[in-house]
């Protein structure tokens, strides 16, 4: 599943959304696609902040991962802090990650131009009885790496 929610999922307009589809389509592989809105070359971030209205309730796990144009594929990043425990606490809570590529672009799907992407992906699932949902995200970043 593509979804790019960046625009929807932002603090001035809250828009409830299932990042990783519903109860019964959520899967492994299943990706929400991330980027701050910048205009600026290269930037960092390694933590980002999500406002869950709906708790995800299941045996799965989540990964971070940054795009390397050098080698074309998605790095994963260690995630060092997960307060929301894959998206299963409800409120506000952040993930910090140790992201090995900053300021890497590309084109996503219909993209007019390269952004900052990061990917939110369901590494592993057993079973899900309930499929989170999210009102809100935001990163913590900076400008000068």
């Amino acid at each position: 599943m593509y979804t790019d929610e960046t625009t929807v999922v932002t603090d001035d307009n809250p828009t409830p959304i299932s990042p990783f589809g519903t109860t019964t389509t959520m899967d492994a592989g299943d990706a929400l696609f991330v980027r701050p809105f910048l205009t600026t070359a290269a930037v960092t971030y390694s933590r980002i902040y999500f406002n869950v209205s709906t708790p995800g309730v299941g045996n799965y796990s989540i990964a971070i991962r940054r795009f390397n144009p050098t080698t074309e594929v998605w790095d994963i990043q260690t995630i060092a802090t997960d307060t929301t425990n894959g998206l299963r606490n409800a409120g506000v809570s952040y993930i910090d990650f140790t992201s090995t590529v900053h300021g890497a672009t590309r084109l996503q799907q219909q993209d007019a131009a390269k952004q900052f992407w990061t990917k939110i992906e369901v590494a592993t699932l057993t079973s899900v009885t309930t499929a989170p949902i999210i009102n809100s995200m935001w990163f913590n970043r900076q400008t000068d790496c």
